[in-house]
């Protein structure tokens, strides 16, 4: 398969060292896939990973020189999490309102079987917020939250914490560095348990991710 070669070429010629993750449609899907799937290489097949779900890193800005909607609305997503809002390109929202309409539309675009997580700590998703149709759930260092985390502890070893949800505290590791870090990977514990992940999987990734540039990462499967 053409693209599929192509691809190959070209991860070999830059040496990526992160895994890299191809969907692959067309008349050659099967053949390209094959081919990539014995190259020894940390490549993946879409395919061929299993499970139900797919992570995607909303993005409000324009789709292209012919279409200057945000991205995020070429997408249909079922959840979505917000981590907060900051008036941002300024060349396609001229106005702080205009961005936050942006905001407030995708919000609106939230089946309503979805569900939406939100910061708890980030006051001005109060502008976006109520024009979701689904479930909310909050998370933070805000004792009202859903999910709160508390007691960082941080040395060159990484981060410990407490996360909080209704009666269970759920101690964590992560070999991340940095505070706000925390309220990072509370956000994803946040959402990963809300769609029915087991807490003791969450936690074993979340020891296991070193970040993006790890050559071995971890599939939580069910």
């Amino acid at each position: 398969d053409i693209i599929a070669s192509g691809i190959l070429a070209a991860i070999k010629q830059v040496h990526v060292a992160v895994p890299v993750v191809v969907r692959l449609e067309g008349t050659n899907a099967e053949q390209g896939r094959a081919l990539l799937n014995n190259t020894g290489l940390n490549l993946y097949a879409a395919d061929d990973l299993g499970g139900d779900w797919s992570v995607l890193e909303g993005d409000e800005y324009k789709t292209g020189r012919d279409n200057p909607e945000a991205k995020f609305f070429s997408y249909k997503p079922t959840h979505l999490l917000l981590t907060g809002l900051a008036w941002d390109h300024f060349d396609m929202y001229p106005t702080e309102e205009s961005y936050y309409e942006a905001f407030q539309k995708l919000a609106r675009q939230i089946t309503k079987d979805g569900l939406l997580v939100a910061c708890a700590d980030a006051k001005n998703l109060a502008r976006v917020l109520p024009e979701a149709q689904t479930k909310i759930i909050t998370y933070g260092k805000n004792s009202s939250a859903d999910y709160v985390h508390k007691n960082i502890l941080m040395d060159e070893n990484g981060l410990r914490f407490t996360i909080i949800n209704k009666a269970d505290e759920y101690q964590i590791y992560s070999p991340l560095l940095g505070e706000y870090m925390a309220e990072n990977i509370c956000a994803a514990f946040a959402m990963a348990k809300e769609i029915g992940l087991a807490p003791e999987k969450i936690i074993f990734a979340i020891a296991n991710f070193f970040g993006r540039l790890s050559s071995n990462p971890y599939w939580i499967r069910e």
